[in-house]
């Protein structure tokens, strides 16, 4: 019987390349079976990664550094992100409730937008896939960030893209005290990308938005935002804005 390592190293690749997408699971435990397949699998180590709070994302920054340290190279090209179940908000329908959820709301939201600004300064250029999974009741806060997708092909995403989109912001998140503090309504709404004038998704051909509440304004900042796309999935839209998605995406 051949021993494991006497495999060619090409195939190594390949099973590596098949086997950690479940992310992050795999590639960790086959860095601890042996040194050989340690170093076989480097290249794959965060080829898929599922970060579910803040504080993942935290330890990824860690594991992320370490390899950096030892000049090793862990692109990121597949990545799902589970949001908000760390934050516990509660709407209460009289003042003084909404002003406490806004309070809480700000704390969740100031340190969310720095770790993603981090997380996403260490991985916009690596990643090919994204799936963004949020809680019904936390909506996400927009990041007003220069970075560019250049690589990123497929994106799902539940109700809208509020992290990408400005637009896609919900009206009473806008009321809460991170809106108040440069975190939101610095422009209008519908004047489109406030960092820069490129796309911030060049070359995204599939995207999906689950449950979808966008409305004509979002699709136009969408349209500009991923010029490229050939597949778009909107259940859950109006007609109204399957329409206006049509129009957007079929112009020249």
């Amino acid at each position: 019987m051949y021993a494991m390592t006497s495999l060619p190293t090409e195939l190594w690749h390949h099973i590596f390349s098949f086997s950690c997408t479940d992310g992050g699971y795999t590639g960790a435990s086959l860095s601890m079976a042996s040194r050989a397949l340690r170093a076989y699998s480097t290249a794959y180590r965060f080829h898929s990664v599922r970060l579910s709070s803040l504080n993942s994302i935290e330890k990824f920054f860690y594991c992320k550094a370490f390899a950096s340290s030892a000049s090793a190279d862990y692109p990121v090209r597949h990545l799902v992100l589970s949001l908000g179940r760390d934050c516990s908000l509660t709407w209460k329908y009289d003042p003084f409730g909404v002003h406490t959820y806004s309070m809480a709301y700000d704390a969740w939201a100031t340190r969310f937008s720095a770790l993603m600004c981090r997380l996403f300064d260490l991985v916009h250029d690596e990643l090919e896939t994204m799936v963004v999974l949020q809680q019904t009741d936390t909506p996400l806060p927009y990041l007003d960030y220069p970075f560019i997708f250049s690589r990123l092909r497929s994106l799902t995403l539940v109700h809208n893209g509020s992290m990408f989109v400005r637009a896609d912001v919900p009206s009473y998140l806008r009321s809460c005290i991170s809106y108040d503090r440069g975190l939101g309504d610095v422009w209008p709404l519908d004047d489109g990308p406030s960092h820069n004038d490129d796309s911030t998704f060049p070359v995204l051909d599939s995207l999906h938005v689950i449950d979808c509440t966008w409305d004509e304004v979002s699709v136009i900042a969408w349209a500009a935002s991923a010029p490229s796309l050939t597949e778009l999935y909107l259940p859950g839209a109006s007609e109204e804005v399957i329409w206006a998605a049509q129009d957007a995406w079929s112009s020249p």
